[in-house]
């Protein structure tokens, strides 16, 4: 007869009967909770050595307390983080980037301080970020008044980034546990590299803990030098500004709890689809497939330039005005609407596309492309939607528009009904085309008077 021990969970400390010696859990879920728990703490010790983990220590520092994590989202803060490196920009050489994470509600703000939340940031040009400055919009972002900070959470701003992050994982508490449980929390590259460094080259000047503090481009040549290789560098292309704002304006508009507040981040996306329209079909101004763009032979160029305009104050105008608006400025519909009238015109509301061509039917089938063709589709239907919403869709365009669909549905019904056949080669005729042979010598015609010689033809 086995025999019956009672344990204790080690998860949830309860009591339970069994006859295994080596138990410790009550049952299969506390035994996986247990699992994820002790995943949890080990990825949770790596804080103080990931990038993400060390950009919030630093933001905490900025701000001198660790509040500015209330009521955080970790997921969507981390996406925007990482979102914004995708757009590229960074200069090696001068140190800048064309991208900067903008506060709406800034972060050292005079009786305020802004959190640091998905929906306190955006991917905004550094430009207009450093053009703004620590300009506050009123009502604007989410923030927490200094007068409500508590002492407890403050933190110095010389403080070490481990004794900054201690109180981090204090704060945040179980919500960093659920976090660590389901998202892996990793050392950054730079800190493997620098070890190797180390221990590939002892005689290196460079302590270890001086190592871990430069970025992983410094650390790269370092490593390259002292293998006295070259450095094998690759260049990306920085995203197109007005394609930025427009993820952003939408992504603002996707998660604004306020209708009116949603309404207004739309329509600016929407004006700004415009001008990129206007944009992506110049000669040489890639970078707008994102929204819309050449894709294998589809494009939607419905918008041209008016004659005697600059087109660079549109773009200008295009990037401030997005800029403005995410920063909480309230858009004058009414002056963006003229403002793209005065410069831009429309021309069609037909797209080309390359799967009706007789010669691209290759391309219905081809599955490295059907995704970005699918992403077109969609994409052109909110331009269209965006051309109208801002007022350049008006009566008599779209009186013209439908009298040229129905001319040209009457052509194509014509030559649908004649049947015509189409020379597709050197080989393929018409049905109704007769060759004549290469040898062929034609007779000569017989004249009525040779039988009758009395004939006459008039």
């Amino acid at each position: 007869m086995p025999v019956v021990r009672t344990r204790v969970c080690q998860h949830c400390n309860t009591e339970f009967n069994t006859s295994q010696y080596a138990a410790k859990f009550c049952s299969a879920s506390c035994r996986t909770k247990a699992r994820n728990t002790k995943t949890a703490s080990k990825r949770i010790a790596n804080l103080p050595a990931c990038d993400e983990w060390l950009w919030v220590s630093r933001a905490c520092k900025r701000s001198g307390t660790v509040e500015i994590l209330q009521d955080v989202d970790l997921i969507e803060l981390f996406s925007v983080y990482r979102r914004r490196f995708r757009c590229y920009g960074w200069d090696s050489e001068k140190k800048t980037s064309k991208f900067d994470l903008c506060h709406i509600s800034p972060a050292q703000g005079t009786n305020t301080v802004g959190l640091l939340h998905h929906q306190n940031l955006f991917i905004g040009g550094s430009l207009a970020n450093k053009v703004h400055g620590a300009t506050e919009v009123k009502g604007a972002g989410l923030c927490i008044k200094r007068t409500a900070l508590k002492r407890k959470w403050l933190v110095d701003e010389d403080a070490a980034d481990t004794a900054v992050l201690a109180k981090v994982q204090k704060y945040l508490g179980s919500k960093l546990v659920e976090y660590a449980k389901q998202h892996p929390i990793r050392k950054s590259q730079r800190f493997g590299l620098a070890k190797k460094i180390i221990t590939e080259f002892p005689k290196c000047d460079i302590p270890l803990h001086e190592l871990e503090k430069k970025g992983m481009t410094a650390l790269r040549k370092l490593y390259a030098s002292l293998q006295e290789q070259e450095l094998y560098t690759l260049s990306l292309t920085a995203r197109r500004t007005l394609v930025v704002y427009v993820e952003e304006l939408e992504r603002f508009a996707s998660q604004c709890q306020d209708g009116d507040r949603s309404s207004d981040y739309r329509f600016t996306a929407d004006a700004v689809r415009c001008v990129s329209l206007w944009l992506m079909s110049q000669k040489d101004q890639g970078g707008f497939d994102a929204i819309g763009g050449f894709v294998y032979g589809s494009y939607f160029y419905p918008v041209r330039l008016k004659p005697e305009q600059d087109g660079s104050n549109l773009r200008d105008f295009a990037a401030f005005t997005a800029f403005n608006v995410l920063q909480g400025a309230k858009p004058d519909r009414k002056l963006i609407s003229n403002t793209l009238r005065k410069y831009l015109e429309l021309t069609t509301l037909d797209h080309h596309d390359s799967r009706n061509d007789h010669n691209a039917n290759w391309l219905d089938n081809a599955p490295w492309i059907v995704e970005d063709i699918e992403v077109f589709t969609v994409q052109t239907e909110l331009n269209k939607q965006a051309l109208h919403n801002v007022g350049l869709v008006d009566s008599e365009f779209l009186y013209w528009w439908l009298e040229s669909k129905k001319e040209s549905l009457q052509v194509a019904s014509f030559y649908d009904d004649a049947r015509f056949t189409e020379c597709r080669g050197l080989e393929d005729y018409p049905d109704h085309y007769y060759q004549v042979e290469d040898d062929y010598t034609p007779s000569p015609p017989v004249s009525p008077w040779d039988d009758d010689p009395d004939f006459v033809p008039f």
